[in-house]
Parts: structure tokens; C-alpha cells; sequence
């Protein structure tokens, strides 16, 4: 509390003006003792409306916060969904991977792909894990032992989903953009700023490369993703398996 201090030194007066009248009656002495009573109710009084204020600022900022980031954490969380949902078509010998990486990403193909595929649910903590482990089977040193076939099916995975993080870069574009009201409004210190635009940019800029380690993506994907949650107050809701995306109101 940013005033305890003063608060404090109000009692301790007060107080202080309290001791006269206990060791002698007198008018004097008995106004002392008003005045003490009456500085003390008004310095708790006030410890109190502080602590109250503060905390409404604390629930006001909190929720600020959750609004404004929402739209990037969405994002991420999309483009674990998409990494989870095209690394199960690797197994699938009838998924078309060369049509053009934005025909992924469009409206018409994600209805016919849900069509096609059955969406299921993840708890966040396994789908997390899961993508972990997608990131390890396709570091440097394990994709050394895939087949030519299999490697090219991977390089294509990640180009497809950088190719569908136009919305996501663009969130986090503003963001960048703010980042001197954000850290004088106490939502996002300028170095958290830096930090999360790194990832995202190291994350995404790996994707889009053919034969780059993808663990390390994965891990910045992952990273960027627990410091929003933990910024934004977002709970650890499921994640829906399945090729989702924010698409173009012409789309719609």
C-alpha cells in the first residue's frame, strides 16, 4: 500500500494524543483525546478505502488485460490445434499435400476438412505435452532418419500452419504497436513486449523453412503461449483438435 507509511505515523500521533487524558482530567486534555479518537477512525478509515481501491484497480487492470490479449492467445491457441491436427494426416495417405498453403487455411476447406475428419477434444496439459513431443520427433537430430517422402510431408505441415499465422502475426503487430501504452498502463513491461515478439517471430519464421529444427518452434510456440495464459489470466481450457482459422469477412 503506497501510503501505509503516512497511515501509520497518523495512529501513532493519535495515539499519542490519547495519553494525557489517562493520567489527568482536563478540558484540554479531554479535546486532545477527540481529536486522537477522531485521527485514528479517520487513518484506519482510510488504510481501508485504500486497500479497497487497490483492489478494484487490481480486478480492473486484470480484466483489461484479459480482453486485450485475447485475440493474439487465440491465435496461438489455433495454430496448436492446426500443428496437432496436421501432424495426425501425416498418417494419412489420401491427404493432398500440395495444394497451395493459403487453400489450407481458407473457410470452404476447413468446413470440408471437419466434414472429413472428426474434431476431438484435448485437456490443455496433454495437448501441451503432445505438442512437445511432436517437437521432439521432428528436432534436427530425429528427422535424420525419415524418409524423403516423410521429411518433405513435414516441411509442409509447418509451411501450411505459417502460412495460416497472417492473423496471428497481425495481432502481435499490434501489440509491438502499443508497447508504450502497455507498459505505462502496467499491461505488458517493455521487455515482456520484446520477449513475446521474439518467440512469435522465431516460432513462425522457423515454420515457414524447409529442414529447420521444428522443436525449436515448438518451444517458442509453447513459451509464448504460457506467458500470455499467465498474463491474461486465461484458464487451462481444452483444445479442440481440428484445422481452425480466423478467415476474411468476404469469406463469410
Amino acid at each position: 500500500m503506497r501510503d501505509l507509511g503516512i497511515y501509520v505515523i497518523a495512529i501513532i500521533i493519535s495515539a499519542l494524543f490519547l495519553v494525557p487524558s489517562l493520567i489527568c482530567k482536563c478540558p484540554v486534555f479531554d479535546t486532545l483525546s477527540g481529536i486522537g479518537c477522531s485521527g485514528i477512525a479517520a487513518a484506519v478509515m482510510a488504510i481501508f478505502l485504500e486497500r479497497a481501491n487497490a483492489k478494484r484497480e487490481c480486478e480492473r487492470t486484470a480484466m483489461a488485460k484479459s480482453l486485450y490479449f485475447k485475440q493474439l492467445y487465440d491465435q496461438l491457441i489455433m495454430m496448436i490445434e492446426r500443428i496437432l491436427w496436421l501432424d495426425e494426416r501425416l498418417k494419412d495417405d489420401n491427404f493432398n499435400w500440395n495444394l497451395p498453403d493459403q487453400t489450407y487455411s481458407t473457410m470452404s476447406y476447413m468446413v470440408e476438412a471437419s466434414r472429413l475428419y472428426k474434431e476431438y477434444s484435448l485437456a490443455y496439459d496433454d495437448a501441451v505435452d503432445k505438442l512437445r513431443s511432436i517437437g521432439e520427433k521432428y528436432n534436427l537430430d530425429n528427422i535424420k532418419r525419415f524418409s524423403e517422402e516423410g521429411v518433405n510431408k513435414v516441411n509442409r505441415l509447418f509451411q501450411i500452419v505459417a502460412a495460416g499465422s497472417m492473423y496471428l502475426l497481425n495481432e502481435a503487430k499490434a501489440v509491438k504497436d502499443n508497447k508504450l501504452l502497455l507498459n505505462a498502463e502496467n499491461y505488458l513491461s517493455m521487455e515482456e513486449n520484446k520477449d513475446i515478439m521474439f518467440e512469435i517471430s522465431l516460432s513462425v519464421g522457423l515454420m515457414a523453412k524447409k529442414n529447420k529444427n521444428y522443436q525449436v518452434a515448438i518451444n517458442s510456440l509453447v513459451k509464448v503461449v504460457e506467458k500470455l495464459r499467465e498474463i491474461g489470466s486465461y484458464g487451462k481450457g481444452d483444445i479442440r483438435v481440428g484445422l481452425h482459422g480466423s478467415v476474411p469477412i468476404s469469406e463469410l
